[in-house]
């Protein structure tokens, strides 16, 4: 955690960088590591969708350029909070442990309907009917993921388990933490808290996230407000992807906004 903001400080030396998180560990790890930036840096415990108000109620200068790091960290893939279907952990996946609603609780207070949609939105799972009947049909069996897996697993040809695995966890963790829902907010209020000629920059790790991120550089570049300085997304390397195999699905957009 911290490792975009430290490459941010020691490379162009702002005045003030500003992390939002709303994991309070990574908080924790951040503050850590950037502790030779003490004077140069504020980190806050926020939901992201919050930080247009949060700037504005506490006179924080408009930013000249923002970062936005998306979905899930390793950090919380390898914790034991239930986001990777690789571990047997409770069924929670929040990144806020503030929060009071886990996935499990998520699960149990959805209808039938209602988690085919979720599977579908957050998942893009062509299995999200049969998935959905299979969770609501056996969810009172569910106490951890192992529960969750098997469930899953039993709802489609075995070859492909693991994707199925990944993309209904995905899904899950989606809704329950409202990752779609902050990002449409954040970006709603970006144009408020930005200097002119102000540079966005987006990490986004599934389609669901990008697609969302597109539908606003399309719309400020209709309303002549920003557009992109590449005319391509960005992907990380091959070296990039065999350090780290994590990264093999991310996508760098970056957008100038116009003054």
């Amino acid at each position: 955690m911290g490792g975009h903001s430290f490459f941010l400080l020691r490379s162009l030396n702002p005045q003030l960088l500003l992390g939002v998180d709303r994991d309070l560990q990574a908080l924790d790890i951040a503050q850590e590591k950037l502790t030779g930036f003490k004077n140069q840096i504020k980190l806050i415990h926020l939901q992201f969708s919050q930080i247009s108000k949060y700037c504005q109620e506490n006179n924080i200068p408009k930013f000249h350029a923002v970062l936005l790091d998306l979905g899930v960290s390793s950090l919380q893939l390898d914790s034991s909070r239930g986001f990777s279907y690789r571990y047997n952990y409770p069924v929670d996946m929040r990144m806020d442990q503030s929060e009071s609603m886990t996935a499990l609780d998520l699960i149990m207070k959805s209808g039938e309907d209602e988690l085919k949609e979720i599977l579908f939105q957050g998942g893009e799972n062509q299995f999200a009917k049969r998935l959905a009947h299979k969770i609501f049909q056996q969810k009172n069996e569910i106490k951890t993921t192992e529960d969750l897996s098997e469930i899953i697993r039993s709802a489609g040809p075995r070859k492909n388990a693991v994707k199925r695995m990944a993309r209904t966890y995905q899904a899950l963790r989606i809704a329950v933490n409202q990752e779609y829902s902050q990002l449409n907010e954040f970006l709603e209020g970006l144009p408020e808290i930005i200097q002119p000629e102000a540079v966005l920059l987006t990490i986004a790790y599934h389609s669901g996230e990008d697609r969302i991120i597109k539908k606003f550089q399309k719309r400020w570049k209709q309303q002549n407000q920003a557009k992109p300085s590449f005319s391509h997304v960005i992907k990380p390397s091959r070296e990039e992807r065999n350090k780290n195999p994590r990264s093999r699905s991310a996508k760098l957009r970056i957008i100038r906004f116009i003054s």
